[in-house]
């Protein structure tokens, strides 16, 4: 019965849908009592997690001087219970759960041989490039979020209570309903657009955490942290497709390249600057779409082995 009453305590505190005499209770339990003393002393022994640590007191610090001259001053033991607890959480926190509660969860995985449409069991829409992959639990509805290998457009479904979590490596996206793309461009940097919609982007090493607006994109180095926010002026998404709108034609064969890993490049006598509006599939093959192009342009197609020259 302790198990489970620590349990729902640890999933409340996680969802923020407890009250503060609920986390004085689950601070008081002896189990968690012992995690989180072996946590500070992790905590006095690791640089990353003293890192870590310091910046949880310095916000607490200033939230707590913030509050001094109000009647929701905290008190030195409510002060150092909400510092175990936060340290708790951020320094190994789900412990508990993984001996509880990840044992008895179960995973739905799903790798995609071909671009194709999946469909997640809220009817959110995974639009998934060739050898991407996804996981997520059977337990869906009460634990939305999915974890992403590879390349995806999400078309999430509005209107739910739990917020739509994507985990991508050292990162995570949290949604509130919205369109929005995830790919690695040439250099192996995560690109995040999002057509739609509201996404959080954050970063776990730096706890930067990023409110995107629709058309803007984010390129962010999982292995340096580095982010940077840009404008996406000419792509939008609408079931299924990309719509693009006045792009130029060497951007647009650059972006064509990239999705499809293909070698295209334009003839000297090709107007790269010409700008194009149409439309291309999430699963439309780059045959069917060299061929439009260069019907709609009235150009011609000339292959060299792995090359394909349009002029």
């Amino acid at each position: 019965m302790e198990k489970k009453e620590i349990n729902k305590l640890i999933k409340g505190l996680l969802t923020d849908k407890i009250s503060w005499e609920e986390k004085e209770k689950l601070s008081r339990y002896k189990s968690v009592e012992e995690r989180m003393k072996r946590q500070w002393r992790h905590v006095a022994e690791n640089p990353e997690d003293r890192e870590m640590g310091e910046r949880v007191w310095k916000r607490l610090e200033k939230c707590r001087k913030a509050t001094r001259p109000t009647r929701y001053r905290l008190s030195f033991q409510r002060f150092a219970v909400v510092a175990s607890i936060l340290l708790f959480i951020m320094a190994g926190s789900l412990w508990l759960l993984k001996q509880n509660w990840e044992s008895t969860t179960e995973y739905i995985g799903f790798t995609a041989d071909k671009a194709l449409m999946y469909m997640l069991p809220d009817s959110s829409k995974v639009w998934m490039q060739t050898g991407s992959n996804i996981r997520y639990a059977k337990n869906f509805e009460g634990q939305r979020e999915v974890w992403l290998e590879g390349e995806a457009l999400f078309d999430v479904t509005k209107g739910k209570k739990q917020h739509f979590i994507v985990h991508i490596p050292k990162a995570f996206i949290e949604v509130k309903g919205t369109s929005f793309q995830i790919r690695k461009n040439k250099n192996n940097k995560n690109e995040i657009t999002l057509f739609e919609g509201k996404v959080e982007f954050n970063v776990q090493a730096t706890n930067q955490c990023i409110a995107m607006k629709p058309m803007e994109k984010i390129v962010y180095d999982p292995e340096t942290a580095d982010v940077t926010l840009e404008k996406e002026k000419h792509v939008h998404w609408e079931n299924g497709r990309y719509l693009f709108t006045d792009i130029t034609l060497d951007n647009l064969i650059e972006i064509i390249n990239e999705k499809y890993g293909s070698q295209i490049t334009l003839g000297k006598d090709v107007n790269k600057k010409y700008k194009y509006s149409g439309s291309i599939y999430h699963d439309e093959s780059l045959e069917n779409i060299i061929k439009k192009l260069c019907y709609s342009m009235s150009l011609k197609i000339e292959k060299k082995g792995e090359e394909i020259l349009i002029y």
